[in-house]
């Protein structure tokens, strides 16, 4: 049985290696050593990720790759449809920075993930991601929040502070003797109610390691589509959804007594070890740049909303350390729908 053990275990290994490399093919990094990382968008990023993404699909070499000797063929979709990863680090010595991060992949310690859905979802939405990192970190327990499913539509303190009591409740029921590190990642709207409720939660600040936001909008929906501002309005008519209200920024007549305003202000983020930010151009519902807290350089023009937005910038990124921050744009290649056409897909 030992043999049999240490055999699979070389093979898991071996294959994990294998599914990091291939993934690794359909990941541009961007490398950055100085802290440039400015409020407003850089000019024209998405067209150029859209370009380089669909060059490298069209590819001889990507449309050549060999597949691994067993693998999913729904976790590897052909070259022409695969996902590609935009990421941006900053980092003083980019040596240095990959060896302490390959070392601290391998989790030593209990370490809590806790995984909180978006507007109008429920538990079950990160299940997917849930069991691949199960798969992958096996010291990991994970915390489903279930605490605000049919609450999305009130308001935003409200729901953060159920989540910090959600959190407490669970820790000191399944950690009794010892707080584990934790992580969060945050779908839409949760990443914006785990921010709420990190206040309440100073006491684990020094258990926190991840924050991970997936097309969370950090800065609220400064300047929506026509067509996602009108569903908007209409949901906003027909449920009062004081969410959506604090989200457009419409909770206050003075823009800094706004709930989002307020909560750049609020401590939190600069306790985690890594900040990550993943962002899609192809969602419409969390606008690309406040998903990536930055500004794009057409809503500063607005006298009200665009300087609000640059100051709500600059109170989230100015707590943030060189070391600590990721951006990660992810460009898919989706096929035409109704989803599609209102930026649901992504």
């Amino acid at each position: 049985m030992t043999k049999t053990y240490k055999c699979l275990k070389v093979f898991k290994q071996n294959y994990e290696v294998r599914v990091m490399e291939r993934f690794g093919e359909f990941v541009i990094r961007d490398f950055r050593k100085k802290w440039d990382f400015g409020v407003k968008s850089e000019p024209g990023i998405k067209e150029k990720h859209k370009a380089m993404a669909s060059s490298m699909r069209k590819s001889e070499y990507f449309q050549n790759l060999e597949p691994l000797p067993v693998q999913d063929e729904e976790f590897f979709p052909q070259a022409s449809v695969h996902p590609v990863v935009f990421e941006e680090i900053y980092h003083t010595q980019e040596e240095n920075y990959f060896t302490a991060n390959t070392a601290s992949m391998v989790l030593s310690e209990l370490h809590l993930v806790v995984l909180v859905h978006g507007f109008q979802g429920s538990c079950n939405d990160l299940r997917m991601l849930k069991n691949y990192i199960e798969l992958l970190y096996t010291k990991c327990v994970f915390m489903d929040s279930v605490f605000n499913e049919n609450q999305t539509e009130g308001d935003i303190d409200e729901m953060g502070f159920r989540l910090a009591k959600e959190i407490m409740e669970y820790v000191t029921e399944n950690c009794p003797e010892e707080t584990p590190k934790i992580s969060f990642i945050g779908y839409s709207l949760g990443g914006i109610i785990v921010r709420a409720a990190l206040p309440f939660l100073e006491c684990f600040k020094d258990k926190f390691h991840l924050f991970m936001s997936l097309s969370t909008p950090h800065l609220g929906i400064l300047k929506p589509t026509k067509l996602i501002d009108a569903g908007m309005w209409v949901v906003k008519k027909l449920t009062r959804s004081v969410c959506l209200q604090q989200l457009c920024l419409e909770d206050a007549s003075d823009f800094k007594e706004s709930l989002l305003f307020k909560l750049s202000l609020a401590e939190g983020l600069e306790w985690f070890k890594y900040i990550v930010l993943v962002s899609a151009a192809q969602d419409e519902y969390a606008p690309f740049e406040s998903a990536r807290v930055e500004i794009p350089f057409h809503v500063p023009k607005d006298p009200n909303k665009g300087s609000l937005g640059i100051l709500m910038a600059d109170n989230i990124t100015n707590k943030l350390a060189m070391k600590n921050l990721i951006k990660i744009d992810v460009n898919f290649k989706l096929n035409r729908s109704l989803d599609t056409m209102i930026g649901r897909s992504a």
